[in-house]
């Protein structure tokens, strides 16, 4: 996006303007009126204008007994009076009043770094007017202010304030790389507080930069760590939320796409324990254990996440996570853990309040009727998933035809190429991948997804070469590492698997999930050695983990270590119910589990 200019000119009263920033015109002085007080001081003395807008003296009675004349004519050249015009409208939140004020105070004055730096802040707070399109206004608002904190980091750039204001905007306004920029010169001009590192810690993640973001968060955590006892953090005594809290909930995002499973589960219980737990907290958790496997702990952390709506709706207090598809994502997991009659009971709860909407004459959204569909297919409803599906795939291709520009279509076409597959339509589902792809071939997602469908149909060759595309674009993409992890073991898999893992590994060197596909591959291309390095960095990484010292332990057979082997199988024994351990074994290595039972499990 551009720089946005003041869409008015800010002097009605003159047609004629020069530019005097980069970013504003400003009309010119020939309609100011004599003895108006419109030059700046002298360098070096102190401005009571700016004193005057930053509180620290108060407003003349003088100015407030003119502020009706203001009011009622718009116009005056006194930049005292504007400024008194515009606190007084900053303390009742009266925010396009304030507006009003400091656009004329920075016309008359327009070095006053005060005026500028407030007229930044009620751009970002003024509500939307009545009849005006909510999001193209809070877009012209926050270019608006930026352009107002740029000039007060032209007027003032030695202010860490200023730049951290700027760096804020401008990740509002998605410009991640240029906030990054904005919010490292205020931590060399000395500012050094959990905020900042929080803001560019969520900078980072916007770039995809997701080790760097983390490293971020953890300083704003052992800032914010070191003085949570000493005093409420501003997000506590303004909006009630604890601070360590909050910044423990927004790590998580950041552990979760590093591949950091365990680390981001870590950081949600911390986040929930210290009070955020709320149902959006819960259902984070719950997603959490499921990408691990953890079915029982999802299943509990999706129940907590239930009540928690449950108990809010009871409060009458606003949604903050939506119950159906809570309920959903329960019904897929216990459908997982193979709880049938569970799974059917916790769907029923999710497509309720869909066909409510449906009875009641509301339109459902195409991602609310493609759910619709796979809730109905996992019932066994086929003829009522057929029906939903149906009316998805219309909706999206309707969204589509009307797409002005085709580049906007990969997010759509990706998401019916995905319903095109769940109807068991491969080749229908692979065009659109394709055409999601043709629009925009940066998106990982599509490519994700295109090598899921290429999975389905046993196309075991080309979904690896999608998924090695997915990492390529998005080194950290969870998704695309796990299907690219699923497609090793199919046969088919060209040699350059070990390669693709050992890029993971190098990305994410703390993805164990990884290591144990390198380790797998280079199994399978016998190379021993590397496979067992691999192996072992598993148990390193997950040192409790029953079955990663079991695989290692198998790998220390099948090369002849039998000492080591038995030291391994011992450490899997002491970390798991020892018969699923000695049943496991059985299936692989009867002598081995033999001695084993006589050894362990009944000596």
């Amino acid at each position: 996006m551009g720089d946005h200019k003041f869409v008015d000119a800010v002097c009605r009263r003159c047609d004629r303007s020069e530019l005097v920033t980069t970013h504003f015109k400003m009309p010119c002085r020939e309609s100011v009126t004599p003895g108006a007080s419109t030059t700046e001081p002298p360098r070096g003395e102190p401005d009571a204008l700016e004193d005057m807008i930053k509180g620290e003296e108060p407003v003349p009675s003088s100015m407030t007994s003119a502020l009706p004349e203001l009011t009622t004519r718009g116009g005056g050249d006194n930049p005292y009076q504007w400024a008194a015009l515009a606190c007084a409208a900053e303390a009742r939140e009266d925010w396009s009043e304030a507006i009003r004020g400091f656009r004329n105070v920075v016309r008359l004055r327009p070095k006053c770094v005060a005026a500028w730096k407030a007229l930044g802040d009620a751009y970002r707070r003024e509500d939307c007017p009545e009849g005006a399109d909510r999001m193209d206004h809070i877009r012209a608002n926050r270019g608006r202010a930026e352009a107002a904190y740029r000039e007060v980091v032209r007027l003032q750039p030695d202010d860490p304030d200023s730049w951290e204001r700027l760096g804020v905007t401008l990740k509002l306004r998605e410009k991640y790389a240029e906030a990054v920029q904005a919010w490292h010169e205020a931590l060399r001009l000395g500012g050094n507080d959990s905020f900042l590192w929080g803001d560019l810690a969520g900078a980072y993640y916007g770039l995809g930069q997701h080790a760097n973001a983390i490293a971020a968060f953890r300083e704003a955590l052992r800032i914010e760590a070191k003085q949570h006892d000493e005093r409420p953090s501003r997000s506590r005594e303004g909006v009630g939320v604890d601070r360590l809290a909050y910044l423990w909930s927004e790590i998580v995002q950041a552990y979760r796409d590093e591949g950091q499973y365990l680390a981001a589960a870590s950081a949600c219980r911390c986040a929930i324990r210290l009070g955020d737990a709320d149902a959006c907290s819960w259902e984070e958790l719950g997603d959490l254990y499921e990408a691990q496997g953890k079915l029982p702990a999802a299943i509990e952390a999706y129940q907590q996440a239930i009540r928690a709506i449950g108990e809010a709706q009871a409060n009458d207090e606003p949604p903050i996570s939506d119950l159906g598809v809570t309920w959903m994502k329960l019904g897929n997991v216990y459908e997982m853990h193979g709880q049938r009659a569970e799974a059917l009971a916790a769907y029923d709860q999710a497509i309720a309040p869909l066909l409510a909407a449906v009875g009641e004459g509301d339109a459902l959204h195409r991602d609310e009727w493609a759910s619709l569909g796979r809730m109905y297919d996992r019932q066994g409803k086929r003829e009522e998933a057929a029906g939903a599906f149906e009316k998805a795939v219309a909706q999206y291709r309707k969204v589509l035809d009307e797409h002005a520009d085709p580049a906007d279509g990969a997010y759509d076409w990706c998401l019916l190429g995905q319903v095109y597959r769940d109807q068991g339509q491969y080749a229908e589902a692979v065009a659109a991948h394709k055409k999601a792809l043709a629009s925009n071939p940066k998106r990982a997602d599509c490519w994700t997804s295109l090598g899921v469908t290429y999975g389905k149909q046993g196309q075991h060759k080309d979904a690896f070469v999608a998924f090695c595309e997915a990492t390529r674009v998005a080194p950290h993409g969870v998704h695309a590492q796990r299907g690219l992890r699923e497609t090793y073991g199919c046969q088919g898999i060209p040699a350059e698997a070990s390669a693709a893992f050992r890029e993971c590994c190098r990305s994410s060197p703390t993805d164990a999930s990884a290591w144990q596909c390198l380790a797998v591959a280079c199994e399978m291309q016998r190379v021993a050695p590397e496979a067992l390095d691999a192996y072992r960095k598993v148990t390193d990484l997950t040192p409790e983990d029953p079955w990663a010292w079991r695989h290692l332990g198998d790998a220390l057979q099948a090369s002849g270590e039998s000492t080591e082997a038995i030291a391994a199988l011992r450490k899997a024994v002491n970390r798991a119910q020892l018969m699923e351990i000695y049943e496991e074994l059985r299936t692989l290595h009867s002598t081995l589990a033999d001695e084993f039972f006589d050894e362990f499990v009944f000596p």
